[in-house]
């Protein structure tokens, strides 16, 4: 489980992520994928002062969709076959320069990598980011 802002966000095994509201006791949205929950994060993707709700699965593919509404922002492309789950998530400074925090997803398999928010000039010029971090809406690469 994690707190994204007021609220809890929560993933299980079967692939239910969802955010419930502490203060109601009312669950905000809740989806389900065919593939298995395996990490949980917040992370602020858009870089609006905001975590987002960061779901990675079994198939080796990561999730970030809004807190408030569990809309998706970004869907990365699952590993395939035998590429292995990702097995955790952090945010912290990845690269440390000092620029913030940094989505970190780590697999099964042993592959690391490192994303910078949207909007992040470094990552725009690098195209290292998530989306469309140049804002011209073909994403980053």
């Amino acid at each position: 489980c994690g707190a994204v802002g007021p609220r809890l966000a929560f993933g299980l095994a079967n692939g239910t992520v969802g955010v419930y509201d502490p203060w109601t006791g009312k669950r905000v949205w809740r989806v389900r994928s065919k593939a298995g929950v395996t990490a949980l994060c917040g992370f602020d993707a858009t870089g609006d002062g905001v975590d987002e709700v960061v779901a990675a699965l079994s198939n080796g593919a990561f999730t970030i969709r809004k807190a408030d509404s569990g809309e998706v922002l970004f869907k990365s492309p699952s590993a395939g076959r035998g590429g292995g789950g990702v097995s955790a998530l952090l945010a912290a400074d990845y690269k440390l320069d000092g620029k913030g925090l940094d989505l970190i997803v780590c697999n099964a398999n042993g592959e690391v990598k490192g994303y910078r928010p949207w909007g992040d000039p470094l990552a725009a010029a690098l195209g290292d980011g998530l989306g469309d971090g140049l804002g011209d809406g073909l994403g980053d690469g």
